[in-house]
């Protein structure tokens, strides 16, 4: 009787422990699918946060683009690529604050291209194009890297140079002037010859008065027979 109780307890124990051993087996297998499956979805989801950040990326590059196209549309001439009238205005009103604060001198000259609607007329729009961007690129190589050029409007550009007197505007003024009389443009394997006159004016205490004066420099220039620099008269 000991013995069969003694079977009967090993064979309850055994039947208890392979039964147990299923359930780990069982619990086992569940916790290798999960795995399985949690794998599988954090593949997935690297997947997509991938793309997302890609699509970001993407995002953040075409509006950078975009905003780098805006400013450039705010502040740059289209067809010169040199700054536009916003910017050469902003900056003589930062002069002009300077000039308060620090008592420096700073001049403008303004420059218009002569005879400009003929050369469109004879050559061609494109060519009296290309000449208003090679006058640009002519008087960049000469001027200083703190003084700013703009176009002004239509053949007309403005040179902002600060810390400089009356004096040193008309030199540049002249050498800028040299430059383009000197060397002739070619369009099309044609010579084409421009001359451009020039106001200078130095800043005396009132901005608008200043520009005015220059302009009228700049006529008179173009009344004395064009192709010259006419400095403004420090008292008008």
């Amino acid at each position: 009787d000991e013995l069969d109780k003694l079977i009967e307890a090993f064979n309850k124990m055994s039947n208890s422990l392979s039964l147990s051993q299923r359930k780990t087996q069982s619990a086992l297998d569940s916790l290798r699918q999960a795995k399985q499956e949690l794998e599988i979805r954090v593949r997935q989801r690297t997947s997509d946060l991938s793309e997302v950040n890609s699509k970001l990326s993407q995002e953040v590059a075409e509006r950078l683009v975009a905003q780098k196209a805006l400013q450039e549309a705010a502040t740059i001439d289209p067809l010169t690529r040199l700054f536009n009238r916003r910017v050469v205005q902003e900056r003589l009103d930062l002069e002009v604050a300077r000039h308060g604060r620090q008592n420096t001198p700073f001049t403008l000259i303004i420059v218009d291209l002569h005879h400009f609607k003929m050369i469109n007329d004879t050559h061609g729009h494109d060519a009296g194009d290309s000449i208003l961007v090679e006058t640009g690129v002519r008087m960049k190589g000469i001027i200083r890297g703190q003084d700013t050029l703009a176009r002004w409007g239509g053949e007309e550009f403005m040179i902002l140079l600060p810390d400089t007197g009356s004096a040193g505007g008309r030199e540049v003024a002249e050498k800028v002037r040299a430059r383009i009389v000197d060397t002739a443009y070619y369009f099309a394997g044609k010579e084409i010859r421009v001359t451009a006159s020039f106001g200078v004016a130095q800043y005396k205490g009132d901005l608008e008065g200043t520009i005015t004066v220059a302009d009228q420099a700049l006529y008179q220039a173009k009344n004395l027979g064009r192709n010259r620099v006419v400095l403004a008269d420090a008292e008008s």
